[in-house]
């Protein structure tokens, strides 16, 4: 779950992992290195168990051949082959060329994901030149196999020799502290003040991070804080920014990031955006405000606002209103399931008395 979170927000945030992070500089050294990338594509069986050096080619190990065999570790990690995986590491080990930054990192990378965590940690321990990448590397490996602790370890030591963190350090971190339930404000700000630059993207980690835990006070300042520092906010960053307002009934700053969204950043309104105000108006009793702009929403938004709102009327015992909107958009869908078992749950929770054999006349209807 982790590991989904951490790609899901990622992608969102708009932070590209890429191996080339970790490339050496151009003039590789010309080593000479046994050459095993045909004897493993032609022998894939676990059966062969051969590692006579015999076997191989001997040829000097180029730009162009460890690119061959970083394209085979991503395999071996993505297909989780730990088998082929360690025959490759071997035929490199035996180079003498482990210890290279570009296929030492894509050997953390494949041992990560294939759950060797030992080997993976010999592999980051013997590296003498890590780089940021590197570290990203090793803190993905640990939270990929559930070790939050160590991860949270790995960035300390990372900041403790003066490493810069980018953007993926930082959502790996503020994941693993999530995943921990130990997202405190403090340890939250200390990792994110380390960026010596902070961009939409590190903004934008921080405030889905205070939302999602329902710091909507942080959300707020750091969101205020943001516009300070002449960044822009995108359709993700107020997704969060507006169900943090939800969260804490603060009608008001909704309004306010909700019609700067429209008329200061030009940012069309989504379903989520939608939902977010209608589910705050619900909460705090203001459902003529909600089916207003419940009926300004474009054309092809989902059921889910609708029934947003409904709930809001359950909660609020207005059947009469409930009659409207009931009637409304949802009736476009007349298989929509989640109508009817909401009403049809109210009628039997409630019993056909008094508002409840209103709503049950209501499910009737339609």
């Amino acid at each position: 779950m982790a590991a989904a979170s951490r790609e899901v927000l990622s992608k969102h945030l708009g932070v590209v992992k890429s191996s080339k992070h970790a490339r050496n500089p151009p003039g590789r050294r010309q080593k000479t290195i046994k050459n095993a990338l045909p004897f493993i594509a032609s022998n894939p069986s676990k059966e062969n168990k051969s590692t006579d050096p015999s076997i191989f080619q001997k040829q000097p190990i180029t730009t162009e051949l460890a690119d061959q065999y970083a394209a085979h570790l991503r395999k071996c990690g993505e297909a989780k082959d730990l088998f082929k995986g360690k025959l490759l590491h071997q035929q490199i080990r035996q180079a003498g060329f482990d210890t290279d930054r570009y296929l030492g990192n894509h050997l953390l990378q494949m041992y990560g994901k294939c759950g060797a965590l030992q080997d993976a940690c010999l592999i980051f321990a013997h590296m003498p030149h890590k780089n940021v990448f590197t570290w990203n590397l090793m803190m993905g490996a640990y939270i990929d196999n559930g070790l939050y602790k160590a991860a949270l370890k790995t960035f300390q030591d990372m900041l403790a020799l003066f490493v810069v963190p980018d953007a993926v350090t930082i959502v790996s971190a503020l994941t693993a502290c999530s995943t921990l339930l130990s997202l405190a404000e403090d340890v939250a700000e200390s990792l994110f003040n380390k960026m010596p630059e902070k961009n939409l993207v590190s903004w934008s980690a921080m405030i889905a991070a205070y939302a999602q835990h329902g710091h909507s006070t942080k959300v707020l300042q750091v969101s205020r804080r943001m516009q300070r520092a002449g960044l822009i906010p995108n359709e993700i960053t107020l997704i969060s920014i507006l169900t943090a307002c939800s969260h804490a009934g603060l009608i008001d700053e909704a309004r306010y990031w909700f019609t700067s969204m429209v008329n200061q950043y030009g940012i069309s309104p989504v379903e989520e955006h939608y939902n977010c105000m209608i589910d705050l108006l619900g909460r705090m009793g203001r459902l003529d405000q909600g089916e207003e702009l419940l009926r300004s929403m474009p054309p092809g938004t989902s059921s889910l606002p609708w029934l947003t709102l409904l709930g809001a009327c359950k909660k609020h015992a207005d059947v009469k209103r409930a009659r409207h909107v009931g009637g409304g958009r949802i009736t476009v869908h007349a298989n929509c399931r989640s109508r009817h078992k909401f009403l049809n749950q109210e009628h039997l929770h409630n019993g056909p008395k008094k508002a409840g054999f209103q709503w049950a006349v209501l499910f009737s209807e339609h």
